[in-house]
């Protein structure tokens, strides 16, 4: 209605369809040049001859006077599969979200020995054999080696153990995990895009720059497919003609083959579903690499889940305490894990270990504690009320001369045996053992469940070590566990799993 109202309305069309045609449709041009170049046809070939036909045969309409023309065919074609393309881009957005906080995690600035100095540099310069030093709560810059010092590091954010893991002198370390314990004098092995960190990246990349497999197998079915469409074309406007249809008839044929050729279909429900799908994934917290991961999630036949804050919480708590001696001048034996959590948490106040955040969660400090010492690779010590007390692992319980007894010895395999970190408070003698893990999440073995009803099998694959990923893995009903893996190490394994069936 509105149309009829304007004069000429078949050139405001026409206006109005050209910068469609050969602004926003331009790639599809190039893309098709590139094929012909290539002595190939693709995608981008369907759309160019199909909207190109369209908008062409409108133009002659126009000049000869025709009232009716196929602008808006041409127009609406390059609207949705352009949509299509946007609608995938912001699904890649999500990953590249995903890269950059990766990114993050590594350090600006390394400090290194050179010349006999200590100076700050940035990461960029570092080379291979750079003597660095890490203090305590600064991430490691490089993949490399301990030559000097102890500590205690974190490495989650690699390797998914949630526990920092002791580090001696030979010890390898990671780049961008942090140092929680002691200072360390270390070599670098590995650095820039040689890293871990970077590897890592450099995965989940090649991962998102991947085709879905219906769109690899419609490039390839269009340099097939284009010789095909071109013939066909030709032969619905010589059969027109020759069955005494005209020529505008015929033309009309002819450009409605190449119009229904053109992928639309294609260039916009493939690029919605995967939107769609990875949209839901991350909103559940998966992260879920591209279009091939979605095509073929309806036939798989095992589940592999990483341990740390995919099966458990990413964060560790008190699971269990064992009171073996009430703590002196405490309030009575009801009272006394209370009390003996409370002199942990005094104690703990002052640490930098990861761990001490679990006793924290759990109790508030009430003490002031007097000269306090971080032992690497043992635990602490602290005064509180003219009292010393030692808070560790068994190494420091000997160091002091505080007596283990076998009972005591047998409870700690026991705990460590389920996965859990034991720690111990004594004064001058043991007073508790204090249990710390990373919990499994509510409804995760009813998750596992789920799927062995549904014919699926669950396997655990983690970097966190054997005894604790077993441990997980029988409280969430996972009888299948690959553990002491690597990020990069962790495609290989699932091939191999693959390979299995």
């Amino acid at each position: 209605m509105l149309l009829e109202a304007i004069p000429y309305p078949q050139y405001l069309l026409w206006l109005l369809a050209t910068p469609v045609q050969f602004y926003v449709a331009w790639p599809f041009y190039q893309g098709a040049w590139m094929a012909l170049k290539n002595r190939s046809a693709n995608m981008d070939t369907l759309v160019a001859l199909g909207t190109s036909a369209a908008y062409f045969y409108s133009v002659y309409l126009v000049l000869t006077g025709h009232a009716e023309q196929f602008f808006e065919t041409s127009a609406v074609l390059i609207t949705f599969i352009v949509l299509g393309k946007y609608l995938e881009a912001t699904a890649r957005k999500r990953t590249s979200n995903a890269i950059s906080e990766l990114m993050s995690l590594a350090p600006r600035k390394a400090r290194v020995l050179r010349d006999g100095k200590e100076q700050m540099v940035s990461v960029d310069e570092l080379v291979v054999g750079d003597t660095i030093i890490v203090r305590p709560g600064e991430k490691v810059p490089a993949d490399g080696i301990i030559i000097e010092g102890h500590s205690s590091i974190d490495e989650s954010m690699v390797t998914g153990e949630s526990i920092p893991v002791e580090k001696q002198r030979g010890s390898t370390v990671i780049g961008a995990t942090i140092n929680a314990q002691g200072s360390f004098t270390m070599r670098a092995e590995r650095v820039g895009a040689a890293t871990t960190l970077s590897r890592i990246i450099r995965l989940i990349e090649d991962a998102q720059s991947r085709k879905a497999p219906v769109q690899r197998f419609a490039d390839a079915v269009s340099a097939v497919f284009v010789p095909i469409v071109l013939l066909i074309a030709l032969l619905a406007l010589l059969a027109h003609l020759l069955l005494g249809s005209s020529v505008t008839a015929s033309v009309i044929a002819a450009v409605a083959v190449l119009v229904i050729a053109c992928p639309c279909a294609l260039g916009l429900a493939t690029p919605t579903a995967i939107m769609v799908g990875t949209g839901l994934g991350a909103k559940h917290g998966v992260l879920i690499k591209g279009g091939d991961a979605l095509e073929t999630l309806h036939r798989i036949k095992q589940v592999v889940f990483d341990k740390t804050g995919t099966i458990t919480n990413g964060t560790p708590e008190v699971t269990d305490v064992i009171v073996i001696a009430p703590v002196r001048g405490a309030a009575g034996a009801k009272n006394a894990e209370k009390d003996v959590l409370s002199v942990a948490a005094s104690l703990e106040a002052r640490s930098e270990h990861p761990l001490a955040q679990a006793i924290l969660r759990r109790a508030k400090p009430k003490d002031k504690v007097a000269r306090f010492a971080a032992v690497p690779g043992k635990g602490i010590t602290g005064i509180i009320s003219r009292k010393q007390y030692l808070f560790g692992n068994a190494k420091l319980m000997v160091a002091h001369g505080v007596e283990v007894t076998d009972d005591a010895r047998r409870r700690m395999q026991e705990l460590e045996s389920e996965g859990k970190t034991v720690m111990l408070l004594a004064d001058k003698r043991l007073l508790a053992m204090i249990a710390v893990a990373d919990t499994i999440k509510d409804g995760a073995a009813d998750a596992i469940a789920g799927l062995a009803r549904m014919g699926v099998s669950a396997t655990l694959l983690t970097g966190d070590n054997e005894r604790t990923a077993r441990a997980i893995a029988r409280q969430a009903g996972i009888s299948d566990v690959v553990a002491e893996v690597l990020p990069e190490q962790k495609a290989s394994a699932i091939k191999r799993l693959q390979k299995k069936g």
